[in-house]
């Protein structure tokens, strides 16, 4: 599907440009687009296999106290951090990380692999300000995932989750 939307565009891009006599822009536009789809693609990659970088959650109070008034903000609730399982979160097996990283003066990865599992690999995130955590399962080809975090940001005490990549 992708080959064929990216040869579609490049076909009418190298029309425009045929038309209009352009013939120094052909590499420069091919390498444009190349760019513009592989950034595209991971991003939609990133986004749906992974952890949200925000979600919306509808909290309601309890037991409201007398005399008080509930007050609930409409905020998104920002990724805090990511834990791994082996097995559904809900049998509380997390997993410590293989191994940490210091990328630069900012940046810190963590590393866990993984080795076949008859009971599968769980990813759980969790969230900032909300007792609300999304997990699914892992794919079984997995073996390996790597969180890269920013070490001069923080969310709830936590550093910034900036990346999350699995293979």
């Amino acid at each position: 599907m992708i080959y064929v939307l990216v040869n579609m565009l490049l076909n009418n891009w190298f029309r425009f440009i045929n038309y209009w006599r352009i013939e120094n822009l052909r590499a420069p536009a091919i390498l444009l687009i190349a760019v513009i789809m592989f950034h595209t693609a991971n991003n939609v990659y990133a986004e749906d296999g992974f952890c949200p970088k925000t979600i919306s959650v509808q909290q309601e109070i309890t037991s409201l106290p007398s005399s008080w008034e509930a007050f609930p903000q409409a905020l998104p609730y920002q990724l805090k951090s990511v834990s791994f399982f082996e097995g559904h979160p809900k049998e509380k097996v997390a997993l410590v990380n293989d191994s940490s990283e210091l990328l630069n003066d900012k940046n810190e990865r963590d590393t866990w692999n993984f080795s076949k599992s008859t009971i599968g690999y769980w990813i759980k995130c969790n969230y900032d300000q909300t007792n609300i955590a999304l997990t699914k399962r892992l794919s079984g080809d997995i073996s390996i995932c790597c969180v890269t975090y920013d070490r001069n940001i923080t969310i709830g005490g936590t550093s910034l989750v900036r990346d999350i990549t699995c293979r």
